[in-house]
């Protein structure tokens, strides 16, 4: 009930507002495209990140914010921002907000296109958590983690959450380490002590752009149209049973799932920390993130948990 008489309310405010004649709001600003270079402090719990940002925004815009994951879980310090229009900018801190506010303001109109150049760096806590991991011996970072820029209308009261339209990555890891995400792999190669790896995400979703990076051991099955790849941080023993038991897994989401058409393939990663508990757990596009001690090896053989499951939406044992 009380949600009809929210739209019953908004509805005769915008009759209202037709009636009086009044001039539709500016289009909330918005990331267009998102290239950057992220590169990992991993001893530190840091990543240092360059990007090149194309804001899309209202063509009389004179002012707008950008804001920037900054609270009790993840914290941002700005080193630079340039641009190939004049403006003033200063970051202001926004704790009721959980981010950072870098307010532009505009000596001309910008069009309807403004690109940016920014340069900053964010630090996760030592033990990480669910949104953004950065430890020496592997790294995620889950959508909700936010580290993207997003842009925010001036004294905005609500958070951004749309995710940049096209982004573009590349990600500077330690060569052992073996790069997943949601996007697509573009490039893969060493350079010295570091792996370059360039992730495109051409229609990012609300879950996007995320990426997963550690030392994992990657194994790959096909059953009945499903890819499923298991990347974990122990080797798993190559045994025949090892086939069927990841069958049963599918078998049993597809059971869980009400059965839905298979997956085209399923992602199962185990991290190295744990999400506030054994057995907690992840799960967006196509992809689980199990925290630690997700697998057990017992009597020479994988053993998946029920977490398995349950980071897909499923509740089955």
């Amino acid at each position: 009930m009380e949600d009809k008489l929210i739209r019953i309310a908004h509805a005769a405010a915008w009759l209202v507002s037709l009636a009086i004649g009044s001039a539709a709001a500016p289009a909330e600003p918005w990331v267009e495209r998102l290239r950057a270079t992220v590169r990992f402090d991993l001893p530190r719990h840091q990543m240092l990140v360059h990007a090149a940002v194309e804001l899309g925004l209202d063509a009389e815009t004179r002012e707008l914010w950008i804001g920037l994951a900054d609270h009790e879980l993840v914290r941002t310090e700005v080193e630079t921002i340039e641009g190939d229009r004049r403006f003033s900018w200063v970051a202001r801190e926004q704790p009721e907000r959980r981010r950072k506010v870098i307010v532009l303001r505009l000596r001309e109109p910008a069009g309807e296109r403004l690109p940016l150049q920014l340069e900053y760096r964010v630090t996760a806590p030592a033990r990480g958590g669910a949104e953004l991991s950065l430890q020496p011996g592997a790294l995620h970072a889950a959508p909700a983690s936010r580290w993207w820029p997003v842009a925010l209308a001036p004294e905005a009261t609500a958070p951004a959450a749309a995710a940049p339209r096209r982004t573009e990555l590349r990600l500077v890891v330690p060569r052992e380490f073996l790069v997943h995400g949601g996007g697509r792999i573009e490039a893969d190669h060493e350079k010295g002590k570091v792996r370059h790896v360039d992730l495109r995400y051409e229609t990012p979703g609300p879950l996007e752009p995320f990426f997963l990076a550690a030392p994992y051991q990657r194994r790959t099955f096909d059953h009945q149209g499903t890819q499923l790849v298991l990347l974990t941080l122990q080797e798993l023993p190559r045994v025949p049973g090892v086939v069927d038991e990841v069958a049963d897994l599918i078998a049993s989401y597809r059971g869980c799932a009400g059965g839905a058409a298979p997956l085209p393939s399923l992602t199962i990663a185990e991290s190295a920390v744990d999400f506030g508990g054994p057995g907690a757990s992840i799960g967006f596009h196509g992809t689980a993130l199990l925290g630690s001690q997700a697998f057990a090896i017992a009597d020479g053989r994988p053993r998946f948990k029920p977490s398995a499951l349950r980071a897909l939406g499923c509740g089955a044992e």
